[in-house]
């Protein structure tokens, strides 16, 4: 099956310092109607590592059981290698299609080729679901280099990556040395439209929580060959992007989900909420997109 399109990174809306399920079902059932190809489960805009292993459990077939039609990775990177596995076991139990799993970040100055290799080479080998990548030094302060996701994606069941590192070159590197049958996947939404350009498969973005739309606009275009609408509609969305990036991160997300009408719901601390001032700036460059939109 070809991997392609734009996949959701779902947050987990909290309330009270609970998972709202209510407000999760709302925007699965709002983003059913769209021409998403899927979502992910548990990533970075999901906050995983604030989520306990009955909550893990809980999300993942809460999706299963309320998406249609559309396929669910679910991210389940974990410190070691024995948890990783034990956890992808439990999203195959509970339907999940494919997993994601994030590069290690724990023990930095070990974190070598030979180690980063080895650590994907047995979870592809003990997990019988698809495998991604998932490299996004930003929070795991580990690149994954492109010679060692060149090098895995020769194994049969490493299909493909979410690259999150915003390293266009990279990227680059990646797309044109992969083995056949390997699915690349942006991060980066920035750089979706070039990305795009040097033959990306789709994209996988926090933003996209609160503009799906105009991703999907952005890959419907390119497809379609209309260059210029689809940069556009990339320059339109850059400073939502950029502001997520680099200050207002997962409480940005939510508070502009709240603002478009979906339900974002609170973070887990340590993640706050953003200030009155902070969302006003938020609210204004969502504004601004949606009068060009």
């Amino acid at each position: 099956m070809i991997m392609e399109g734009l996949f959701i990174p779902s947050v987990t809306p909290f309330e009270d310092g609970e998972i709202s399920y209510k407000k999760l079902i709302y925007n699965i059932d709002r983003w059913n109607e769209m021409d998403i190809s899927g979502f992910l489960v548990m990533g970075s805009t999901g906050e995983f590592p604030h989520l306990n292993i009955q909550e893990k459990k809980k999300l993942i077939s809460t999706f299963r059981k309320n998406i249609h039609n559309k396929e669910l990775i679910v991210q389940v990177g974990m410190p070691s290698l024995k948890e990783t596995i034990e956890l992808a076991n439990i999203a195959q139990d509970l339907g999940a299609d494919k997993v994601l799993i994030i590069g290690n970040f724990y023990y930095k100055n070990r974190l070598n080729k030979e180690a980063i290799e080895s650590f994907y080479i047995n979870a592809a080998e003990k997990i019988k679901l698809p495998v991604m990548i998932y490299n996004i030094p930003a929070f795991t302060g580990v690149n994954i280099s492109s010679d060692i996701i060149i090098d895995l994606s020769a194994l049969e069941n490493i299909i493909g990556i979410k690259d999150s590192s915003g390293n266009l070159k990279q990227l680059e590197e990646i797309i044109d040395q992969r083995k056949e049958n390997f699915y690349v996947f942006s991060g980066s939404a920035q750089n979706f439209y070039n990305s795009l350009k040097l033959g990306a498969d789709g994209g996988i973005f926090a933003v996209a929580n609160i503009f799906p739309e105009i991703f999907i606009s952005i890959f419907k275009e390119f497809r379609k060959k209309n260059f210029d609408e689809a940069e556009r509609l990339q320059n339109l969305i850059v400073p939502l992007c950029e502001i997520i990036q680099k200050r207002f991160s997962v409480s940005g997300i939510k508070a502009g989900m709240d603002y478009v009408g979906y339900s974002g719901g609170r973070c887990r601390e340590p993640l706050l909420e953003l200030s009155k001032d902070e969302k006003m700036e938020l609210y204004e460059i969502i504004d601004r997109i949606k009068v060009k939109f």
